[in-house]
Order: structure tokens, then C-alpha cells, then sequence
């Protein structure tokens, strides 16, 4: 009597289940890695910025303050509304002289990606900004935010 084992050797596994295989390791690698990475990522690229600001960026956002006192000292911004275009313009400031979008970020992700006095300022006039009384401290405030951008000469 034949045996079918004799007859049909057993099949051996094809070369595809091979490279299914290394791809589902390669796949499981990466998604267990990208947290790690991109904490790595952000600890290098967005620590507190000792790198100088272009003359021109430093110029373009102090005459922008300047405006802003101007129309404050002329009674056509009140407190709150200082606070609210300062805070517009150190924003700005990170996007153009370091080309860091924190436009969108909110107070806890720029602390969190150790934006250190920039922090510290949004922080500031979020008080101005949000209080349930009307600010007053404006003049504080540009002074704050003109230290900021001249930190970085």
C-alpha cells in the first residue's frame, strides 16, 4: 500500500509568507518606535532658541509693538486688547525667527515643547487677556514683550 505522504512531498512555506513576515516586523518596529522618536525629535529641535534673531525680524516686530503702544497710549486700545495683539505678535515672532508655527498651540504645548520665555510671556498675557477685570498693565506688558524679541540680539 503507497502512502500519500510518499506520493506528494509536503509543501514548504512559500516565499511570500516570508516577506509578509519580515514587513509585519518592520511595521510593528516603527509604530512602537514613533513615540520615542518623536520625543527625541522635539527635545533636539525645539529646546529655548540662543540662536540671534535677524536684525530685520527684531526691527519689523519692535515698530509692530511700537504701533501697538502708539495706539494704546492714544486711547484706541484698551488693556485687553494690548494683550491680545501682543500675544498675536510673539507668535509671530517664534514663525518668522525660528520658523516655529505656535500659532495654534495653546499654553500647555508650548510649555511642553520648552518654549521657555515665550512660554512665560503667552502665559502673562493670557492673564491680561482672559481677566474678568480690565487689565492694568499694558505698559508692563509691551516691555515684556519688547525684552523678548531683544533677548535674542
Amino acid at each position: 500500500m503507497l502512502f500519500a505522504a510518499s506520493l506528494h512531498p509536503a509543501l514548504g512555506p512559500s516565499d511570500w509568507w516570508f516577506a509578509a513576515v519580515v514587513f509585519a516586523g518592520l511595521a510593528a518596529a516603527v509604530l512602537l518606535l514613533w513615540p520615542v522618536g518623536a520625543r527625541i525629535y522635539r527635545a533636539g529641535l525645539l529646546t529655548e532658541r540662543s540662536t540671534a534673531v535677524p536684525a530685520r525680524v527684531r526691527h519689523t516686530y519692535l515698530v509692530t509693538i511700537g504701533e501697538v503702544e502708539k495706539s494704546w497710549q492714544a486711547g484706541e486700545l484698551s488693556d485687553r486688547e494690548v494683550a491680545h495683539r501682543l500675544s498675536e505678535i510673539v507668535r509671530d515672532f517664534a514663525r518668522d525667527a525660528w520658523n516655529l508655527n505656535i500659532g495654534h498651540m495653546t499654553l500647555r504645548e508650548l510649555k511642553a515643547f520648552r518654549l521657555g520665555t515665550v512660554a512665560e510671556v503667552v502665559e502673562r498675557l493670557y492673564a491680561d487677556e482672559f481677566a474678568r477685570e480690565e487689565p492694568a498693565n499694558a505698559g508692563t506688558q509691551l516691555a515684556r514683550v519688547r525684552g523678548l524679541i531683544d533677548r535674542w540680539s
